[in-house]
């Protein structure tokens, strides 16, 4: 039993080094040289996916700018604490008890609709403002 837990702890740790790795490195290439993921749906139809912003909210929020972080993805802004707590959580029931939470999945795909329909919502004429926006006298990266 305790060779169970060790094994998908490590498991656990060296995919979430990977993933931190990962997420450094996209979030300081846009902090310090101002270079960011390049969204092929906006750069080829004009149109922001739901996932538009989501790079410029990270770097906003950790220089403290919290309304322009809000304005660049309010989506991802708002769920972004929450999803982490569940990421944690489901990760503690996986290394510790070996399974996810009954109602994981349905969750999920709850996230994943209203995720689509952020993305949606924000090329519609009435709903435009949640589409990315920099706000005056706040710090913009690279600039």
């Amino acid at each position: 039993m305790k060779e169970d837990v060790k094994r998908r702890a490590a498991a656990y740790i060296g995919i979430n080094v990977i993933l931190v790795i990962f997420a450094v490195l996209i979030i300081y290439s846009k902090y310090v040289y101002d270079i960011g993921v390049i969204c092929p749906i906006h750069d080829i139809t004009g149109i922001n996916c739901p996932g538009c912003g989501g790079t410029r909210m990270i770097v906003a929020f950790l220089h403290g700018e919290l309304y322009q972080a809000l304005r660049y993805n309010a989506f991802l802004f708002i769920s972004l604490i929450p999803m982490v707590i569940l990421y944690l959580y489901e990760s503690y029931l996986f290394v510790f008890h070996n399974r996810f939470s009954k109602w994981l999945d349905k969750l999920l795909i709850c996230y994943l609709v209203l995720f689509l329909l952020f993305g949606v919502l924000r090329n519609i004429y009435p709903f435009t403002a949640l589409g990315p926006a920099e706000v005056l006298g706040t710090y913009q990266a690279g600039r």
